[in-house]
């Protein structure tokens, strides 16, 4: 079983340095430092560090996934079943769509505009790649708002 810091350290961006991983949790770099040393936050930074990746402080803590909602976990059981060898994105993200119309909560409306969204996303991988890039890009700029991006020095000609 994973350790703390092994889990901890999984939240971090591939290529991300310490101090843009402290930047975009909202906590220091010593304390980034602390964690991937195996010290446990405290539980103000165990939650700031989970809003901001969204995995559960359970998770955290002791490496158990969260329960499912039993909608969710009886969607996720019969797209399992359907799946009995190996598929493409495409149809995969077909055979999922077929259980966006048990979600009871959602409308007819809301479950049609969701299947556009994801067929537009499978069968474009850069604008996937795109709109995830700028997804985390607006994640990171939400928690850290106070980053201000440095101008551009001009440069002056000489004679």
């Amino acid at each position: 079983m994973k350790t703390f810091s092994e889990r901890f350290a999984s939240l971090r961006y591939p290529g991300e340095t310490q101090k843009e991983f402290a930047d975009r949790l909202g906590i220091t770099q010593a304390s980034i430092s602390r964690y991937l040393r195996g010290q446990h936050p405290d539980r103000e930074s165990l939650q700031k560090v989970s809003d901001c990746t969204s995995v559960s402080v359970d998770w955290m803590l002791s490496g158990k996934d969260p329960a499912m909602s039993p909608e969710v976990e009886g969607i996720v059981r019969k797209i399992g079943a359907r799946m009995t060898k190996p598929v493409h994105d495409k149809e995969w993200a077909e055979v999922a769509m077929t259980y966006l119309d048990e979600m009871k909560s959602l409308e007819q409306e809301e479950k049609e505009y969701i299947k556009h969204i994801l067929r537009d996303l499978v069968n474009d991988e850069a604008r996937r790649e795109l709109i995830i890039g700028y997804w985390n890009y607006l994640r990171f700029l939400e928690k850290v708002p106070e980053m201000v991006v440095p101008k551009r020095k001009r440069r002056v000609k000489k004679g």
